[in-house]
């Protein structure tokens, strides 16, 4: 399966590059090949000022295609071999005219070779009940666990060897599960709980981060946060107080007293 995220940032650029272009054709005149042959003018220009830009590049061939020139595309977009910038023709983008043109998909295919590969990624477990609502996973590397938060169910699921357990248990009383982080140096999952989201928050608010063992999982401690808490979801951070979930981090910002 090839590796397509810098295509998708460069269907981004070309969307917004002839977008644009577009934009500035409408202010020329109503003969299609006069603007087309004022938009190449222009990336001409700008190519002369940023002689390396393959992006330009990619543009100019597209203006060519639109004038009937294969020949002028096809040799701009022959020049991008080797370079390995994710600019790859895609239908519904202005090649269309040239999609079937053997040489185009010879030089298609050449660009697309050029992008690097991913093995299909394995299925590490599948969840089968549709009541879990997961939120929030951890990864045990030295026992190859994973671990997963519930919303709804309050508690936090193991997957080891596709096989799913409780890891946490009813005596554990927690919320719904936010986020989780592995700490493999020291041994412990914590997970961010709270029942912010239920109704039962009106009358009492309960948010903690709580610690397991990861050996025998147990529960070997809880940092109860009362209504002190402020959670936030956001990227980075390396404080003490911060749980990493899932790609993001469950920041606890509180007092630095436990209750």
């Amino acid at each position: 399966m090839k590796q397509f995220m810098k295509l998708e940032r460069v269907s981004l650029l070309l969307a917004v590059g002839i977008g644009s272009l577009a934009a500035w054709a409408q202010s020329a005149p109503d003969d299609p090949s006069v603007a087309a042959r004022a938009s190449l003018e222009r990336i001409q220009a700008l190519r002369k000022e940023r002689p390396g830009d393959g992006v330009l590049v990619f543009y100019q061939a597209l203006v060519h295609v639109s004038l009937g020139e294969h020949d002028a595309a096809l040799e701009l977009l022959r020049s991008l071999k080797g370079r390995k910038l994710g600019l790859i023709p895609v239908r519904d983008v202005g090649f269309d005219s040239v999609w079937d043109d053997p040489e185009f998909q010879k030089i298609r295919e050449a660009l697309a070779d050029e992008e690097p590969q991913t093995p299909a990624s394995p299925v590490a477990f599948r969840l089968k009940d549709p009541k879990l609502i997961p939120e929030g996973i951890a990864y045990d590397a030295e026992d190859k666990r994973f671990f997963i938060g519930s919303v709804a169910q309050h508690k936090i699921v193991a997957a080891h060897a596709k096989e799913l357990s409780d890891f946490s248990s009813a005596a554990d009383k927690l919320d719904a599960i936010l986020g989780l982080a592995v700490d493999i140096t020291r041994k412990y999952l914590y997970a961010v709980t709270t029942n912010a989201f239920e109704e039962s928050a009106k009358k009492e608010r309960r948010n903690a981060v709580v610690q397991y063992d990861l050996k025998d999982g147990h529960l070997t401690d809880r940092h109860r946060l009362g209504d002190r808490l402020s959670f936030t979801q956001e990227a980075g951070g390396k404080s003490a107080d911060e749980i990493r979930g899932d790609g993001r981090v469950a920041r606890c910002e509180r007092n630095r007293t436990r209750s």
